[in-house]
């Protein structure tokens, strides 16, 4: 559902660029920009509880990923979403160049930048089940098996 909502939107800019001008484009899709920046700071602040019964590289990894572990399916969708947001504005770039706006190509420098670094805060579980804190996050996802009585993936 997230995803799709975004793919809305980055249509609806290219719309807009094409119809309208590059700007407005860009305005639809710096709003969009700004909404997963903003879902990005609620999740970078998010608090867990620290248990008693998980081990402290555990804890600092459910610290630092507790949101991922809350709605790991969002949070796939929302890393989706920035990287449909990076493809989006490499098309506006080329829409404006066209129309010689030529700010489109910092626009979307910046865009692909940021947009990168938020997709991977987004979608941290293949680097967490893969990297050297492997052992923590399989302890983590034990722990939440046994709190909800259900296997996550």
């Amino acid at each position: 559902m997230i995803i799709a909502v975004f793919a809305v939107a980055c249509a609806g800019s290219v719309a807009a660029a094409l119809l309208t001008g590059p700007l407005w484009g860009w305005v639809i899709l710096g709003v969009f920009w700004v909404l997963l920046l903003f879902v990005l700071g609620v999740f970078r602040f998010w608090r867990w509880s620290q248990p008693a019964e998980l081990s402290p590289a555990a804890k600092a990894l459910l610290r630092r990923h507790g949101y991922f572990y809350l709605a790991p399916a969002a949070c796939r969708q929302y890393g989706w979403s920035c990287l449909l947001v990076q493809l989006t504005a490499g098309v506006l770039a080329v829409v404006g160049a066209f129309e010689h706006f030529w700010w489109g190509f910092g626009l979307a420098a910046g865009a692909a930048i940021v947009m990168g670094f938020a997709a991977r805060f987004f979608k941290p579980g293949d680097r967490l089940a893969a990297g050297p804190q492997k052992m923590a996050h399989q302890e983590v996802m034990d722990y939440l098996d046994a709190q909800t009585g259900e296997a996550r993936t």
